[in-house]
């Protein structure tokens, strides 16, 4: 993986969040100068942060706003897998949910 492709360096956290300094990507993230408020990938990235720091319904707000987003966007994830940002945003909303299994 390659880091932030089509970004400039930082302004998605990954490095940061690749060396799981969660606090730098949020900062790098929430001042990054040129990419959208509704960036599908500066979503994903701050919704994982809020997700791995608690604050479990901003995460949940953020991953929805992606699946719900007008654009959906491939994006290549960390672990080298290419997946739509939509595919990505319900895969991690699943996570948070809990399920519940009878019989």
């Amino acid at each position: 993986t390659q880091g932030e492709i089509g970004y400039a360096r930082g302004s998605l956290g990954y490095e940061a969040l690749r060396a799981n300094d969660l606090r730098t990507a949020e900062v790098q993230i929430e001042s990054a100068q040129g990419i959208a408020a509704d960036d599908p990938a500066r979503l994903i990235n701050l919704g994982y942060i809020h997700m791995r720091t608690g604050r479990i319904q901003s995460a949940q707000r953020l991953f929805e706003a992606v699946r719900d987003h007008r654009q959906n966007v491939m994006l290549e994830l960390a672990n080298g897998e290419v997946a739509s940002s939509r595919d990505v945003a319900r895969r991690a909303l699943a996570r948070m949910t809990p399920s519940l299994a009878t019989r």
